[in-house]
């Protein structure tokens, strides 16, 4: 029994890319580590090719911290991830067809506004430009070939919603990460704004050197 659950889990290593980084997205951390545990190095090797540089570094710390596996834990774990891949199939998002001897996906170049410096300076009409293009990507190619996209944008709050996608976070959790970083920029902005006032203010008030310093340091930071 043990043995062909890991078997049949190890047949995922055969599945396209797409289908792969789909499944995914379904899958929690926990139940990948585990099943992961003792799994085939191809079929390791399939699911770190799908994932982004920072998920792979997390989930092959949480493999490192697990020790010692129990094997009936592990192949629960894979019995929870072939359950997701069965409703996959069923569903019609993916095939179960298999592939043989596919590499990682192909690094997809960024959109082309995305190559531009200063993507944090982008006016409305370039965001809306900018998004256009991702989705006809992340449609094209799906939702990891927008990793070359994060690592080149400077905008705080898109770089990080771009690698919670990349990653496969669910999107309520995506939702409220981005939230509390738009609120954080928001404090950031009002506060550098508040000094700018107070700085101009004391410099009309013919305020001396120290003086501006004493006020600037009594800021809250």
């Amino acid at each position: 029994m043990n043995g062909a659950v890991l078997q049949e889990f190890n047949e995922l290593s055969r599945l396209p890319n797409r289908a792969t980084q789909k499944l995914l997205r379904e899958l929690n951390a926990d139940d990948l580590a585990l099943a992961l545990t003792g799994a085939d190095e191809t079929t390791c090797a399939k699911f770190f090719a799908n994932m982004s540089a920072r998920a792979v570094a997390m989930l092959t710390e949480q493999i490192r911290s697990l020790g010692e596996v129990n094997r009936e834990k592990a192949d629960a774990a894979r019995g929870t991830i072939l359950s997701a891949y069965r409703k996959l199939v069923q569903a019609g998002e993916i095939s179960p067809s298999h592939v043989a001897g596919e590499g990682g996906p192909t690094r997809i170049d960024p959109v082309p506004i995305v190559r531009e410096p200063r993507t944090h300076q982008l006016r409305l009409d370039q965001l809306r430009t900018l998004f256009e293009e991702m989705a006809d990507k992340a449609h094209k190619h799906g939702l990891f070939s927008l990793e070359s996209d994060a690592e080149m944008i400077d905008d705080p709050v898109i770089k990080r919603g771009l690698e919670l996608i990349v990653d496969g976070t669910d999107p309520r959790i995506v939702e409220s990460a981005l939230h509390d970083l738009l609120e954080e920029q928001l404090r950031m902005t009002r506060n550098r704004y508040e000094t700018v006032i107070e700085g101009v203010l004391a410099v009309q008030n013919g305020d001396t050197p120290d003086e501006v310093r004493a006020r600037m340091d009594a800021r809250p930071s």
